[in-house]
């Protein structure tokens, strides 16, 4: 994984985050809003081969299509 860019290294850090407790969506962002930035995040990460962060977002996806 190579970061080539400040916008990676703010992308990577804000997936990474995802994982933690402490990370939460904005209040005003639907499931829909959610459900699209997820969707373009992982065709981002998927271009760029941040495989680990295209785990994240899937996960997060499910959580919220529960």
């Amino acid at each position: 994984m190579v970061k080539d860019n400040y916008i990676d290294d703010v992308f990577l850090s804000v997936v990474n985050h995802m994982t933690t407790k402490n990370w939460q969506w904005p209040s005003n962002w639907d499931e829909q809003r959610k459900i699209d930035f997820v969707d373009q995040s992982i065709t981002w990460a998927e271009e760029r081969e941040y495989y680990e962060q295209c785990a994240i977002l899937q996960n997060v996806r499910k959580k919220i299509t529960k």
